[in-house]
């Protein structure tokens, strides 16, 4: 009979132990990181989210969906340096990849690198012609350039999609502004009412608004608009000027009078509104302080031919007869000097 054999319980546990262990986990695919990261970013978890992307661009070095969200989030703040090695790299592995072009665009553009980015901005406008992104890029691009109508068009065509509204509020004061230097005024008004409809409390934007009401001859939405900016303890200088010149052609002297030495005591250089605040005082009656003020001016500008004719006005009002003619004189050669240069200057269009 042969001898029996004895296995060493201690030798049977362990290897049952080891047929019952689990295989070790395979290593996470770069697909599979990337879908983890998108998860994470719909939590609001953005720095998980970034270091899930960094493992799967180790796993795949030229997974390109990866390298472009992980390039989105250095855009998202503000770190466009960082983004645009990340977004060329997925552009080169998927040049089709037109939300890639978009922002690799939008990088340089934050970088102020214009030319670059237009070849990509047009390749993503081509794949994506409606996209609100490219569009207000494409309208950024446009209008660093000086190409306005096209500035004006492209943002004009992000504003008919829907939009984040920041985005949209960004876009409308700027076109707000180029309608504007466009001779558009009343275009350029809408855009500015409709922006602040939605932010009310940007009172340099109401005062903008304000002025190029006044530009198109509303004074009285002008001023109204100036009034806002003032009871909410805004207004510069300029501001003051504008409402007190406004509240003087509508004969409202005591307010003009109230905004004009606001004005002139904000900035006591600004010409234009010590002779307005020398025309109120005149009508006021106060020619003695209109000759003061407009003595200020002539003292730094001996050509100003308006300052010395209403000064010569307010020293006639008070008896100084001989200073007036004086005024008036200088007034009147002044203006024909004005006048000769005029008619010596080329034509001004053609016979």
């Amino acid at each position: 009979m042969a001898p029996l054999r004895i296995v060493p319980v201690l030798c049977l546990a362990a290897a049952a132990a080891l047929a019952q262990a689990p295989a070790p986990a395979a290593a996470a695919t770069a697909e599979e990181l990337h879908a983890q990261a998108e998860r994470s970013l719909a939590a609001g978890r953005t720095e998980e989210a970034a270091t899930a992307l960094r493992q799967a661009i180790e796993a795949d070095p030229g997974h390109w969906p990866a390298l472009c969200r992980l390039g989105e989030i250095h855009l998202a703040g503000g770190r466009p340096a960082e983004a645009e090695p990340l977004l060329r790299r997925a552009v080169q592995a998927n040049p089709g990849a037109a939300p890639c072009l978009s922002r690799l665009a939008q990088a340089l553009l934050m970088m102020d690198r214009t030319q670059e980015a237009e070849g990509f901005l047009a390749k993503a406008a081509a794949l994506m012609p409606e996209d609100a992104g490219v569009l207000f890029n494409l309208a950024r691009l446009h209008e660093t350039a000086g190409r306005l109508d096209q500035a004006i068009d492209a943002y004009q065509r992000f504003l008919a999609l829907p939009a984040d509204p920041r985005r949209a509020g960004t876009a409308r004061l700027k076109l707000a502004r180029i309608l504007g230097q466009q001779k558009r005024p009343s275009e350029s008004i809408e855009q500015y009412q409709a922006y602040l409809r939605d932010v009310p409390d940007r009172h340099e934007v109401r005062s903008e608004l304000a002025a190029a009401l006044s530009a198109s001859s509303r004074y009285d939405e002008a001023l109204a608009e100036y009034e806002k900016v003032f009871a909410a303890g805004g207004g510069d200088a300029t501001s003051l000027a504008r409402a007190g010149s406004i509240c003087l052609l509508r004969r409202n002297l005591p307010r003009a009078l109230e905004l004009l030495e606001r004005a002139v005591k904000a900035d006591p250089g600004d010409v234009p509104a010590r002779v307005a605040l020398a025309t109120a005082l005149a009508q006021s009656g106060g020619h003695q302080r209109a000759v003061e003020v407009l003595a200020t001016v002539t003292a730094e500008d001996p050509m100003d031919d308006r300052a010395w004719f209403l000064m010569g006005q307010s020293l006639m009002k008070l008896g100084r007869e001989q200073e007036a003619r004086e005024a008036f004189e200088k007034h009147r050669a002044l203006h024909e000097e004005v006048m000769r240069q005029r008619m010596a200057g080329p034509p001004s269009a053609p016979p």
